[in-house]
C-alpha cells in the first residue's frame, strides 16, 4: 500500500487498483504537510493515517443509524465540529468530524458560512459579491477563511462532495439521510458520516 501527500491531499492506492482520496487535518500529528510522500516521512505518520482510515471505514460498515445531512452542515457552520479528514472509496464518500469548541479567532472565519453555502450551491461569486455589497475578491477572501476555520484547505476546488450535499440539503430545507457512527481516536470522539 502507498500513501502520496500532497499539501493536505493523500491518495492511497489500496493494491493497485482501489484508488482513494484522503484530505487529512494539518493541524494533527498523524498528517503531513509536506510535498514529500507519507512514506518518506516517519513510519509512525503513515501509519496511524492509515490506522484512522481503516477504523472509519469498519465504524461506518458496522453503522445502521442515518442522520440528517442538513446537520452535518449546521455543526460545522457553528464551530461545535471540525473536519478531521474526508476520502471517498469506490463504495462511499466519508467525512470525519472532531467535536469542539471554536477559538474565537474561528469564530470570525465561521460568520461567513453563507459564503462558503452560497458557493457549494453552485451560486456565482459576483452575485454573492452583490447580494453581500462587497467586492467578489473579499468573498473569496471570506470563503477561504471559513473553510479554514471549519478545518479544511482554503483552496474552494478541495471541498470533499459530501460537504457539498450537506451543504445544498441545509439550504434546501432536505431530509436526506448521511450513514452515521462515531468512534474513538483516544482522545475523543470522532463522528463518522458517509454517502454511498
Amino acid at each position: 500500500m502507498q500513501i502520496f501527500c500532497s499539501g493536505n491531499l493523500a491518495q492511497r492506492v489500496l493494491g493497485g487498483s482501489a484508488m482513494t482520496d484522503a484530505r487529512l487535518d494539518s493541524s494533527e500529528q498523524w498528517a503531513s504537510t509536506s510535498e514529500a510522500p507519507l512514506a518518506s516521512q516517519p513510519p509512525a505518520a503513515a501509519l496511524l493515517a492509515d490506522q484512522l482510515l481503516q477504523r472509519v471505514i469498519s465504524a461506518d460498515a458496522l453503522a445502521s443509524e442515518l442522520s440528517p445531512l442538513a446537520e452535518v452542515w449546521q455543526k460545522l457552520a457553528v464551530g461545535c465540529a471540525r473536519v478531521r479528514a474526508s476520502f471517498s472509496t469506490l463504495e462511499r464518500c466519508y467525512l470525519v468530524l472532531s467535536p469542539r469548541q471554536p477559538t474565537e479567532r474561528e469564530k470570525l472565519g465561521l460568520r461567513h458560512a453563507d459564503c462558503v453555502a452560497r458557493f457549494l450551491r453552485g451560486d456565482r461569486q459576483k452575485s454573492t459579491a452583490l447580494d453581500s455589497n462587497v467586492a467578489p475578491s473579499t468573498v473569496s477572501a471570506h470563503t477561504a477563511e471559513c473553510l479554514l476555520a471549519m478545518g479544511m484547505d482554503r483552496r474552494a476546488s478541495r471541498v470533499p462532495v459530501l460537504l457539498v450535499a450537506a451543504a445544498n440539503a441545509f439550504h434546501d430545507g432536505l431530509a436526506n439521510p448521511a450513514r452515521a457512527s462515531a468512534l474513538h481516536d483516544g482522545q475523543s470522539e470522532l463522528l463518522v458520516f458517509s454517502l454511498p
